[in-house]
Parts: C-alpha cells; sequence; structure tokens
C-alpha cells in the first residue's frame, strides 16, 4: 500500500479505470473459461457418447450380419452354389464372428463400467459364445449336411436373439446414461455458467470497491483534506496538522508545501504580532520619546512628529506638520537633514530659532535615513533634544570653574597681598611717624616742613590704599556687632546721596525697624557707598535712576542664584538682601566676569577697587553678591547677609513715639 501511496497522482488516476478493466478482463476470461469449460464437456460427453455409441452400434450391426451370413452360408449351400461363392461369405463369418469378441473384450477391459453395464454384459456373455459356437458348427456342419446344417443354423437364431435383446438393452443403456450425462452437463453448465456470472458480478464490484477505496483514500480524500486545510490557513487558523508528508507523489508535494505554507502563516503571524507589539512599541517611544521625533521626506517637508517636538519649539503639532523646511529661519540645521537624505547620519548641536514660534533654544539635532525595501533613501528622521538648560547648566560650571580658579589663585594672591600690605602699613607707619616727627623740627610756613607735609598726605593716601586691599582680601580690621540695619541706612542716606551726579536720582525702600546683623557698621557703609556709586556712575551723563531696597529673603530663594564667591552657600534661614539697581548701560559677559576683581575697571578714572571692597567686606562678613545685567538694560547688585534677629512691625503693634525716625520709603533728590 506504501508502494501506492507514493506512486504519482497521474498514476493513480490510472489505477481505478485499470482495476475496473483488469476486473471486467478477468470476468470475461472466466466467462471464457466456464464456457470452455462447458464446450469441453460438452464436447468429452458427445465424444464419449458418439465412441460407445460407435462400439455398440459396431457391434449390433456386426452380430446382424454374422447372423445373415450363417443364414446366406446355409441357404447357399443348401443350393449347392458353388465353393467359390460360398468361401468368402465364410471368412466374413469367421471374421464378424472374431470381431464380435473383440469388440466384447474392448468393452470388458477398457470401458469404465458400473454395475447395471457389468450386468448386461455378464447376461451377454452367455447368449454370445452360445451363438458364436452354433453359429461357427452351423456353418461346418452345412458344408457336409445342408439339411442339418439349416436346422443348426434356425437353432442359432434362440442365442443370438438372446445375445441381441441383451445387447440392444445395453445399447438402450447406454443412450440413456448419455443423455443423463448430457442434462447434467447441461444442468452443470447453467450451474458453471451461474457461477461465472455470479463470480464476474463479485469481482466487478471488488474492482469498483477497491477502484473507490484507491480513489478516495489515496486521491479524492487526500484533496479534501489539503483544500480543508488551505481553507483553514485562509481563515487564519495555524495551529493545524499536515499528514502525508513523507509521500513521494504529487499528494506529498502538495502535503509539504501547505505544511510550507503553515510555517509560513505562523511566521507570519508571529512577524505580524511581533510588528504589532514593534509598532506600539514605536507608537508610544515616537509619542512619549523625551527627545521631539520627526519624519521627513526627500522634499524636506515634515510628515509626523511628536507632541515632544511641539513642547520644544513652543508650537503646535498641526502647524509642524506639513512645513517645508525649506523656508526655516534657522537654515544652521538644514546640512544635517541633508545629510540623512544623502543616506549618512547627520548632526547638528547649538542655537535654533524657531519658525512657527518665537522660541529661541539649544537644541541637539540626530538625523539618520530612512530606506524603502528597495533600499533606497525614503526620507529621514529626526531627534531633536532641548539642550538649554543643560548649556546653561555648562556655562555655569564653567563659570563656577573659572571663579574657583580665580578664587584660588585669588586665595593665593590674598595671603601674599595681605602679608605685603601688612608689611607696607607697618613700614608707612615708620614713615609717617618719622615725617612726624621731622615736621616739629621745621618752623612754620619754611619750604621744608610744606614738602614733609605733602610726603605725609601721599603716606596717608598710601595707608588707605593698603587698608582697601585688606578690605578687598577679608582681612580688613574691624568691630563687630549686633547693628539694626534700618539705622545704619538712614546714617548714610546723606552721603549716598551726596555721591551721585545731580541728575541721577535714588529711590530707597527699607523697613524703618531693623533687620539685625552682626556686622563693622563702618564696612557695612562703605558697602553702600561703593555700590551707589558704582550705579551712579554708570549711568552716564544723562538721566537716571538709581534703586536701593532692604528686604529679608528666605535661604530656598536664593540657592539658584551664581554667587561671589562662587563656593559660598545659604546655611541660615534667612538672609537681608541689599539690592541697589541702576538704568545704566549694562555690562557683557565678559564685563560681569571681571567686575569683582580688583583694580578693574571700565570708567578711565577710577581704580578699580569699589566693588573689589565690597566683596571683600562681604566676604568678612559670611555673605555674599550676585550680579545681573544685560546690555542696554541696566544691572542690579545685591547682597547677602545673614541675619540675626527680625523685627517685623506686626497690625496692631503700639504706634511708635514722637523720636522715632519714619520709614524712610520714596526719591531722595540732590539739592545743591
Amino acid at each position: 500500500m506504501s508502494f501506492i501511496r507514493n506512486l504519482s497522482i497521474g498514476i493513480k488516476v490510472l489505477i481505478p479505470p485499470a482495476i475496473l478493466i483488469a476486473a471486467l478482463g478477468i470476468s470475461s476470461l472466466l466467462a471464457l473459461y466456464g464456457m470452455d469449460r462447458q464446450r469441453t464437456a460438452l464436447q468429452s460427453i458427445n465424444t464419449f457418447a458418439l465412441d460407445r455409441l460407435t462400439v455398440v452400434n459396431r457391434l449390433v450391426a456386426l452380430s446382424d450380419r454374422v447372423q445373415s451370413d450363417v443364414f446366406l452360408i446355409s441357404v447357399l449351400r443348401f443350393m449347392n452354389l458353388p465353393r467359390s461363392e460360398i468361401d468368402p461369405i465364410q471368412v466374413r463369418l469367421d471374421q464378424g464372428l472374431n470381431g464380435m469378441n473383440v469388440i466384447y473384450g474392448q468393452i470388458t477391459t477398457k470401458w469404465v463400467l458400473d454395475p447395471t453395464e457389468r450386468s448386461f454384459l455378464e447376461r451377454m456373455r452367455g447368449p454370445l459364445d452360445t451363438f458364436r459356437m452354433q453359429a461357427m458348427e452351423a456353418a461346418k456342419i452345412v458344408s457336409f449336411d445342408p439339411f442339418f446344417g439349416v436346422l443348426l443354423v434356425r437353432s442359432t437364431a434362440v442365442s443370438f436373439a438372446e445375445f441381441h435383446n441383451t445387447l440392444m438393452e445395453f445399447k438402450e443403456y447406454q443412450e440413456a446414461q448419455i443423455a443423463l450425462a448430457r442434462a447434467m452437463s447441461e444442468k452443470d453448465a447453467s450451474t458453471i455458467g451461474s457461477a461465472i456470472i455470479a463470480i464476474a458480478i463479485l469481482v466487478s464490484l471488488l474492482g469498483i470497491f477497491i477502484a473507490v477505496v484507491i480513489s478516495t483514500r489515496l486521491i479524492s480524500r487526500p484533496i479534501r483534506n489539503m483544500t480543508d486545510l488551505m481553507r483553514r490557513l485562509a481563515g487564519g487558523e495555524c495551529s493545524i496538522n499536515v499528514h502525508d508528508l513523507d509521500l513521494r507523489d504529487e499528494i506529498g508535494a502538495m502535503s509539504r508545501a501547505i505544511d510550507v505554507f503553515r510555517q509560513n502563516a505562523v511566521e507570519k503571524a508571529r512577524l505580524d504580532m511581533e510588528l504589532r507589539e514593534s509598532e506600539e512599541r514605536y507608537r508610544l517611544l515616537f509619542h512619549y520619546s523625551p527627545a521631539g521625533v520627526f519624519h521627513y521626506d526627500t522634499q524636506l517637508c515634515i510628515t509626523d512628529c511628536n507632541e515632544r517636538l511641539a513642547f520644544i519649539l513652543q508650537s503646535a503639532r498641526e502647524k509642524l506638520v506639513g512645513l517645508d523646511m525649506h523656508i526655516l529661519k534657522d537654515q544652521r540645521v538644514l546640512p544635517a537633514l541633508r545629510q540623512a537624505l544623502a543616506g549618512r547620519d547627520g548632526s547638528y548641536e547649538g542655537p535654533y530659532r524657531a519658525t512657527t514660534s518665537p522660541a529661541d533654544k539649544w537644541i541637539s539635532l540626530q538625523t539618520a535615513p530612512l530606506f524603502d525595501r528597495e533600499g533606497k533613501v525614503d526620507g529621514g528622521i529626526g531627534m531633536a533634544e532641548d539642550i538649554t538648560e543643560r548649556k546653561q547648566a555648562e556655562e555655569e560650571r564653567l563659570w563656577l570653574e573659572r571663579r574657583l580658579q580665580q578664587a584660588l589663585k585669588a586665595e593665593s594672591l590674598a595671603r601674599m597681598a595681605g602679608a605685603i600690605a601688612h608689611h607696607f602699613n607697618n613700614l608707612l607707619g615708620a614713615v609717617m611717624g618719622n615725617l612726624e616727627l621731622a615736621m616739629l623740627d621745621f618752623p612754620q610756613g619754611s619750604k621744608s616742613l610744606a614738602n614733609l607735609a605733602e610726603a605725609m598726605a601721599a603716606s596717608r593716601r598710601a595707608a588707605e590704599l593698603g587698608r582697601s586691599m585688606l578690605a578687598y582680601l577679608g582681612q580688613s580690621v574691624g568691630e563687630r556687632a549686633p547693628i539694626r540695619f534700618s539705622d545704619i541706612c538712614r546714617e548714610a542716606l546723606p552721603q549716598l546721596t551726596a555721591s551721585l551726579p545731580e541728575s541721577v536720582r535714588l529711590k530707597v525702600d527699607f523697613p524703618e525697624d531693623g533687620p539685625i546683623i552682626r556686622a563693622d557698621a563702618v564696612q557695612i557703609r562703605q558697602i553702600m557707598t561703593n555700590l551707589v556709586m558704582n550705579a551712579g556712575e554708570s549711568t552716564g551723563s544723562g538721566a537716571g535712576e538709581v534703586v536701593m531696597t532692604v528686604q529679608v529673603v528666605p535661604a530656598a530663594d536664593i540657592r539658584a542664584a551664581k554667587f561671589n564667591p562662587p563656593e559660598w552657600e545659604p546655611n541660615d534661614d534667612h538672609y537681608l538682601c541689599l539690592s541697589v539697581s541702576d538704568s545704566g548701560a549694562g555690562m557683557d559677559q565678559q564685563t560681569l566676569e571681571k567686575v569683582f576683581d580688583p583694580f578693574f575697571s571700565t570708567k578711565f578714572t577710577g581704580r578699580g577697587l569699589g566693588l573689589a571692597v565690597v566683596l571683600g567686606n562681604v566676604k568678612a562678613h559670611e555673605g555674599a553678591v550676585t550680579v545681573e545685567s544685560t546690555r542696554g538694560r541696566g544691572s542690579v547688585f545685591r547682597v547677602f547677609l545673614p541675619v540675626l534677629l527680625q523685627e517685623v512691625q506686626l497690625p496692631g503693634k503700639t504706634e511708635p513715639d514722637d523720636t522715632a525716625a519714619p520709614k524712610e520709603q520714596g526719591l531722595v533728590t540732590r539739592r545743591r
């Protein structure tokens, strides 16, 4: 069966008709064989019957002739005819008698006899022998005595009649047996014909059954199974079992092909699931990426973008999708975009001005090509990241590093400068002491006394310069005590007003009582004076305004500021904030980095020690200074000092007496 299953389907298709033809052939052969057997049987019966009837008829004829010859011889002898006419008849008689004996012997020895036939032959034997003997004796006696011979001849009639009657009965029995054999043969032939027809029908039915079974099992059923499998595969069902994979015919080839389709369908389903998962992951990454992602075609037109890109550019996604990037305001990103269309990765990092919004950002842009199925560039993908805060943090870090380096250098220089200043002051003390002693030796009005007075004035200025250097270095000597900052402001107000040009107005805002700090009052006045003077000088020759405010701020509000010195950190809960702002020309970044350096000044007549002394005094009081300035918009200096005690007048507080100073708030204009 396995051999048949492995045959080609073209051969399998021929098997059922071949089986039917074979069945019909076998049926035909069986019919022919039966008919031949029937014909052979009939021929055998006919031949057998003919042979037996021929022998019996010969025996009958021969016996009749012998009987006739016996009578003929007796008649011829009685008529006394010549011997020449009687001898031939005598010879024929002898031959006839021998022939009868021979035929009888053949029947008894060569025939297959049944008991009835043997009975007939045994009954026939006696009359036959008697007839032969009587005939032979009659033939001999009639030659010598015709009359007696005739009597003998007549006596043979009795034995001959008995023999002849028995022979005729035997013949009739043979004819009856032949008729019976023929009838049985015809019956057998009919039975054989019916059997042959039945066998032919059975063989045909068996052939049809085998053809149907082979057609069903080897052709139609596998084809139905494959059709069902293909239908289930087309319906998306992949969990199917494919049979007949080991067959080497077309069915096996189709089964293996369907199994390949199944495997491909399973693989395709798996790939589709992975693709859907990948698309979902990509969608999530695309829409929820922390970076702005966008797609663009070969014409530099944005085809899609996420909300993050719109957020970075402070625009709307609807404005960005479809935007032709040839018309971007900032063309610095185009080379990176075109690199992706050339099949290479591109990048850009730097400032960017948005086209659909007023956003001005620092961005980091990475681009990569997108390919179609043929491997051709189909567009590009870009990822934009807002690095403005990072750039600001880097700038702040660089600024802090520079300030730290400057602080380290300043610290080493401070130690050296402090030592020099102390030695310088000591030497100046000796010089000034000797100058005073020398001045006592000269009378009033002498030229030498005038020269010594000039030398003494120069020594005092040199001593003041040394004290300024020590103040910048935070090594100035002063008595620190708890002071009320509002009192210091009120006392310094006339001096501050006098230090400003006539065209500059001073606006002050400080509380009437407090806050209290531990400080040297002289150095605090010097801080305010130097800041106000610097603000007034920055306004130039035109009209301007200087605003000085005093307030208490929590430490959390000042932690993000850029401090001077850079290593300072607000460790207390609250700090006094002295703010001095002006409406002057402002400063650029390069000037801001050097504004607290000693001997640095943007004015032709300045010594460059005012803000340096401010920073030194603030450091000496464990505080810090910040500065904010924009070119053309003025500057703001803020001094932060630790607060010892804050006294705030609450609602319902007892009004101060007449001697208490009112809260200073308003504009103060210098009058001369």
